[in-house]
């Protein structure tokens, strides 16, 4: 018996002189994400279509054909520069001596006839009217005094002669052209008909 108990008392004494058990590793905590915490995958997205554009450019319009220059005649005048009128294609130009003309008084009148392409116009019927009324009461009784002129060289026609009654004032000058079944007439006023000046 007294066996027995020493038996026991050696094995508790060995018991207690062993080395504790080494712990058991514990598995490294881990993290797992419910569906509604994970981040969403980023979707490429295409950047938005500009909208289109409509550029307007202001355009000139076809410019216009410029006009021909209607050619031009050189005339000469004794007693001051020629006066010109255009009408219906024929240009007409009128000198007088003096200038302006006087009614009542010697005059010599000249006129040349030019047609669109500057060519002088012959076999033209070409008169010409002095018109004049009492001084200080012009355009009230004025009276007309016409003369024909004669075709002289082609384009050309002239007359020299006296015209009306010396009393009465030259208030203006009407020439009336007929030619090719035309007739037009151009009005001029003695403000025009400007003499030499020295």
């Amino acid at each position: 018996m007294q066996r027995v108990m020493s038996w026991i008392a050696a094995v508790a004494a060995l018991a207690a002189c062993a080395p504790p058990s080494a712990p058991t590793a514990e598995s490294p905590p881990t993290l797992t994400l419910s569906a509604a915490a994970r981040p969403a995958a980023a979707t490429p997205t295409r950047a938005p279509a500009s909208p289109p554009t409509a550029t307007w450019t202001p355009t000139r319009p076809p410019a216009s054909p410029t006009p021909p220059a209607i050619p031009t005649l050189e005339v000469h005048c004794p007693a001051g520069e020629p006066w010109s009128g255009t009408q219906g294609g024929l240009t007409l130009y009128l000198c007088a001596d003096p200038q302006p003309p006087e009614l009542g008084r010697p005059v010599a009148i000249d006129v040349t006839l030019t047609d669109a392409a500057g060519e002088l116009v012959a076999e033209a019927e070409v008169e010409v009217t002095l018109i004049g009324g009492m001084g200080g009461m012009e355009g009230e009784h004025d009276e007309d005094f016409s003369v024909e002129l004669e075709a002289g060289e082609a384009g050309r026609y002239g007359a020299a002669a006296t015209i009306g009654p010396p009393d009465l004032v030259l208030t203006g000058v009407a020439i009336t052209v007929q030619h090719q079944g035309r007739s037009m007439t151009f009005n001029i006023t003695p403000d025009e008909l400007q003499p030499d000046t020295p």
